[in-house]
């Protein structure tokens, strides 16, 4: 079973805005999705593993992902997380395997909930992040960008990390390319490409992904938008439901009788 974390921007009122890197007040506060699924069919003409019809389970709020080492808790996000693994199975999974981008929020919950999970960095991610890089370095369009942004990439899909390190240290001036490669040293271990596709795993987070856009982007972002947290977290829960087929459940356990005329309750 795999499990995919990823954030995205959500517009808030002033009441809720959170600070920003710059000290200032944001204008937008980071919806923490993750979307839990399994694929074990396989695709006829490729061989590769395809996410499997009906299985794709969905979390979305806004909450923190920050916590100390003294903490007597995990974060808000690691606790809904876990309850949500628990819930879809997750966490019984035989085999796990968790599939994202290279944030340090969410690795540091991984580690902490699934220490026994397949740690998956996202190809496609990591292929544009490199790809920023041959265009800052060797200019967006040119034939030396493409040559040697595709030469980066066949070596991480063939697992020689060492060579993309290599490549990326030659042009440390730059700063897309020192960033890059601080992100590629820091993920390292997870980017073991050719060891993922021979136990038949998927390499890609696209579901988390088209998630932040449908689930989040299509009824929290449109124009002149603005949301509390409360709010924002309600409509999340809401659509969870509903893309998890999970809504009908909801409603049970939500929307229970009124009580009788006869019962105590109702006076």
């Amino acid at each position: 079973m795999y499990c995919s974390p990823d954030g995205t921007g959500v517009p808030v009122v002033r009441r809720d805005a959170g600070t920003g890197e710059d000290g200032k007040p944001s204008k937008t506060r980071e919806a923490k999705v993750a979307v839990f699924h399994t694929a074990e069919r396989r695709n006829p003409q490729t061989g590769l593993p395809e996410r499997d019809a009906g299985s794709a389970r969905h979390t979305a709020a806004i909450d923190s992902a920050a916590s100390k080492d003294v903490d007597a808790e995990p974060s808000a996000f690691a606790r809904r997380l876990g309850r949500a693994a628990e819930r879809f199975g997750f966490a019984a999974a035989k085999r796990q395997a968790v599939v994202a981008d290279g944030a340090k929020w969410i690795w540091n919950a991984v580690a902490e909930l699934f220490p026994n999970a397949i740690c998956i960095v996202d190809v496609w991610h990591a292929r544009e992040r490199l790809w920023e890089v041959g265009r800052a370095v060797h200019g967006a369009g040119t034939a030396r960008c493409r040559a040697w942004s595709e030469k980066v990439c066949a070596a991480l899909r063939a697992g020689r990390v060492d060579d993309v390190l290599r490549e990326l240290r030659r042009h440390a001036g730059d700063k897309t390319a020192g960033q890059c490669a601080g992100y590629v040293e820091n993920n390292r271990s997870r980017m073991r490409c050719p060891a993922y596709r021979a136990m038949g795993l998927l390499i890609g987070s696209g579901m988390v992904e088209s998630s932040c856009r449908t689930l989040v982007g299509e009824r929290l972002k449109c124009a002149g938008m603005r949301w509390s947290k409360a709010g924002a977290n309600d409509v999340m829960a809401l659509r969870s439901c509903v893309r998890s087929e999970l809504y009908d459940d909801f409603r049970r356990h939500r929307h229970k009788p009124p009580p009788s005329a006869a019962s105590p309750l109702a006076h």
